[in-house]
């Protein structure tokens, strides 16, 4: 975070903002996913190489095109990012052509020049046959440079993690680092539900059950990052923890949990109910079920479910958030969940 007026943008492995705007909120999410997006492609590389190919070849004008193309593709990558996230078009494009983001063009960093929004405006508005052939272009000559790069600098190969005999579960504390997710009077749902996650192995009494976390310390995890993990790690079961909000009605309480909405795509089909397992939420209520279609779960390819624990919200639930025996309750009902969705997946295999 910078002490001084600028509008976010992107370098090497790092997002900067102005720290009085995003202490203050008044940075939109959207731009920041943009920025991740580009940080997560280590889009700066690419720059960076294409610079110093001009310097060497500047007598070459494909050289200078090729360099504006890969700009331009760069923006377009992280603007479908963002969109394939919980952006929504509309409000994007008005952010996109506002004060709030748009900057000077400068050489080595990713930001929203003047010069680069009339062809993302077009690209997001008007996805014609010509756009679509530009852009797959740009992606095979980036295809072919980054496998001459990468062979000529290693010759390790990274394999798929082979698939183990264990019940893989992802437990994937929701938010972090630049994400606080929902603020209950100072306590924040990213510290919570990290917190009550790193609990559950100690609750899950079956050796056949092995759990590997999307974070475990404080730092922000793109959503797309977070299904990649569980497809990489060929995992079984994908539980997504959160804590729910809903300022209108600080009395509201209630655990609710979510899995895909029923579909060809789907892996989890309706029949995949976890059994007795929501009937681990014993005690002051019964979990609300019910189908969704957020990101993680419609992306995971293996069954899915994202748990709101309760309102953090409520006053009384942010009381007790912080306190050591809440998270171990917490922590034992997700576990009876995964043993649950252990307990269906033998009955599916068998």
């Amino acid at each position: 975070m910078l002490n001084r007026v600028v509008q976010p943008f992107s370098f090497m492995g790092s997002i900067f903002v102005e720290k009085e705007r995003f202490l203050s909120g008044e940075i939109s999410s959207l731009i920041l996913d943009h920025e991740y997006a580009h940080v997560r492609e280590r889009h700066t590389y690419d720059i960076i190489l294409a610079e110093i190919a001009k310097v060497i070849f500047w007598f070459n004008p494909f050289v200078h095109s090729i360099r504006k193309e890969i700009e331009l593709n760069h923006e377009f990558i992280a603007d479908e990012y963002v969109l394939r996230g919980s952006g929504n078009k509309k409000d994007y494009l008005k952010l996109m052509v506002g004060p709030e983001w748009m900057v000077e063009s400068s050489p080595l960093i990713s930001n929203n020049s003047f010069k680069l929004v009339k062809s993302r405006i077009q690209m997001l508005t008007t996805w014609s046959e010509s756009i679509r052939k530009k852009v797959l272009r740009v992606g095979m000559l980036l295809l072919v440079f980054s496998t001459m790069l990468f062979y000529a600098c290693t010759h390790e190969v990274t394999l798929v993690n082979p698939k183990s005999d264990k019940y893989l579960v992802v437990v994937d504390p929701g938010h972090g680092g630049l994400d606080p997710g929902v603020n209950g009077s100072g306590i924040l749902e990213k510290d919570v539900v990290l917190q009550i996650s790193k609990l559950v192995p100690r609750y899950i009494s079956n050796d056949q059950i092995v759990v590997k976390f999307t974070r475990e310390e404080d730092k922000f995890v793109g959503l797309e990052e977070r299904v990649v993990m569980s497809t990489d790690w060929r995992a079984d079961l994908f539980v997504s923890v959160h804590f729910n909000a809903q300022p209108g009605k600080p009395e509201k309480t209630a655990t609710e949990i979510y899995y895909p909405n029923e579909g060809k795509q789907s892996p989890t089909p309706r029949i995949f109910a976890f059994g007795p397992a929501f009937n681990a939420f014993d005690g002051l209520r019964e979990p609300d079920v019910r189908t969704a279609g957020f990101w993680v779960l419609k992306r995971s390819k293996c069954p899915a479910v994202l748990i709101e624990l309760d309102y953090l919200t409520n006053k009384a639930v942010q009381e007790r958030a912080l306190e050591e025996d809440y998270q171990h309750v917490m922590a034992k009902r997700i576990a009876k969940v995964i043993e649950g969705g252990y307990d269906s997946w033998l009955q599916k295999e068998s």
